[in-house]
């Protein structure tokens, strides 16, 4: 069973990553092309819409996926009963969004949302709709079919909101656009999978998925207050433009950190749910991850933070001039957020979703205490200030229980981060001298060849301080199993590296 298992986690590992790199890719080319064509206005007019439909989705959040994959013994049974429980629950989202929007437009003061809030409101009916039996996929690491289940619709939305922008010059192409990649989805989960969901609604089912999933619920409470429920307070204090500016630095920001915080989750979560009884097991493979998150995101945070000034003038243009201090904070509160995620999926992995949801809770306490003064202080960027604060805030309890939970010893963890602090401080000073020496000549293609050398830069020097400090990261045997098949490496390959270290986690 390990080895099985082993192998199944190097094959999803490729296909997660082969999913986020393609997806997000694309999605960043069409959100870049989106911002030339449309005003900060319009995006802040589809933020509130957004912030309204994911702020009221996530109060009625079942957490039942996540229950699902967490079970290990007959979860078969619970799959009618979570599909009826989601059915109703996005029927009466929809009546409860389509009935209020003008009562909502009113609050905004943006009578524009009315038909955008009536017309998105269809979206629960079709997300009610979708197959539950794609969790499988995910909960058995079957990440290729995850792969063109994620990729398909995603693909059709930009085919689609790119030609409408260009043609309508308004938010409601980004409108079309999410209901063409939400009807997509659901058809595909059953054409991909071949349960068919019927009404059922048995009590001790149901209880057993409320249960595990009243944390996952109240969690996502809370992050609906923490993103969405700032955004609201954000268009009612400073504007709509405002809103749109704030909205554009968060995704610019996150967008990356999002994919591949959902790469870990897809991968973690299931693999260490099935690992929850091997505690020795359930130890390395946490680890490992977080070295893993520390490799891929503490130079792309870094990164950002240094090129935000020249990612906005040359890639956006001068209306969007205002997002630049706010993509610096949230360049480093992203960091912080996502080297928590593996102990959140630890925790939940263990069945103990409710210490994520307290931590989460504090940290949405400092969110509320700071961010008025934050924002009255420095705009939008103030704002982004009181997510880093509650970031920072929080991080310690995070360590400290998570410890406690795994029982790893502080260099355990910190140790082998130092090779990833030493290459993404190699990555800066390069980048910054090659900056300097070009800046009179700065143009989009420098911008790219700069973010190629610093990509570089990192690779070779964090190769080196792995070989000085013994971490063994980059280090594998001549003879590897890549692909279920035995190849010469010839080197040393970074992604095989990586597929190495999630498949070792259960040998």
């Amino acid at each position: 069973m390990p080895l099985v298992l082993a192998d199944k986690i190097k094959r999803g590992t490729i296909w997660v990553v082969m999913t986020t790199l393609m997806t997000r890719g694309i999605q960043l080319v069409a959100e870049i092309i989106l911002a030339k064509i449309l005003m900060p206005a319009d995006f802040g007019i589809m933020a509130i819409a957004l912030a309204i439909l994911a702020f009221s989705e996530g109060t009625v959040a079942t957490g039942f996926d996540s229950a699902i994959i967490q079970k290990q013994e007959d979860p078969d049974k619970y799959l009618n009963s979570a599909w009826s429980i989601e059915l109703i629950r996005n029927i009466l989202l929809f009546l409860v969004i389509f009935t209020l929007a003008p009562l909502l437009a009113r609050f905004f003061n943006e009578s524009n949302i009315v038909p955008i809030l009536r017309t998105m409101s269809f979206a629960f009916i079709i997300q009610g709709l979708k197959n539950v039996g794609v969790v499988y996929f995910r909960k058995e690491l079957d990440f290729k079919r995850q792969f063109w289940l994620d990729s398909v619709p995603l693909l059709l939305y930009v085919c689609v909101v790119v030609p409408l922008a260009l043609h309508l010059q308004s938010v409601w192409a980004i409108v079309f656009a999410v209901l063409c990649r939400r009807l997509l989805f659901t058809i595909l989960s059953y054409v991909m999978h071949p349960f068919r969901p019927r009404f059922e609604m048995k009590r001790e089912r149901v209880a057993g998925l409320f249960h595990f999933g009243k944390w996952i619920f109240i969690a996502s409470l809370i992050g609906m207050f923490r993103e969405h429920g700032v955004t609201m307070y954000l268009s009612k204090s400073l504007g709509i433009v405002s809103l749109g500016l704030y909205s554009r630095a968060m995704v610019f920001s996150s967008l990356i950190f999002r994919d591949f915080t959902e790469v870990v989750w897809k991968v973690g979560y299931s693999t260490l749910s099935k690992l929850q009884y091997d505690k020795q097991e359930f130890k390395s493979a946490y680890l490992k991850t977080i070295t893993i998150v520390a490799f891929v995101t503490m130079p792309i945070s870094a990164g950002l933070f240094i090129m935000s000034e020249d990612f906005t003038v040359y890639l956006l243009s001068e209306e969007w001039l205002g997002i630049i201090p706010v993509l610096k904070v949230f360049a480093i509160s992203s960091f912080i957020l996502i080297m928590a995620v593996p102990s959140s999926i630890a925790f939940q992995a263990f069945g103990k979703p409710k210490i994520s949801t307290l931590i989460a809770a504090g940290g949405l306490a400092v969110i509320i205490v700071s961010i008025t003064p934050l924002m009255n202080q420095f705009g939008i960027t103030g704002i982004a200030y009181a997510i880093l604060l509650s970031a920072i805030i929080i991080t310690p309890g995070i360590y400290f229980k998570a410890k406690s939970l795994i029982g790893f010893g502080f260099l355990e963890y910190f140790g082998p981060l130092i090779y990833a602090t030493l290459g993404t401080g190699a990555m800066v000073a390069v980048v910054l001298c090659a900056r300097a020496l070009i800046a009179d000549q700065m143009n989009i293609w420098f911008l790219i060849a700069l973010g190629g050398l610093g990509g570089a830069t990192y690779l070779i020097s964090s190769m080196l301080s792995d070989k000085w400090f013994r971490y063994n990261l980059y280090l594998l045997d001549r003879k590897s199993v890549v692909l279920g098949k035995s190849v010469d490496l010839g080197g040393r390959r970074i992604i095989t590296t990586i597929i190495h270290l999630m498949q070792s986690t259960v040998r």
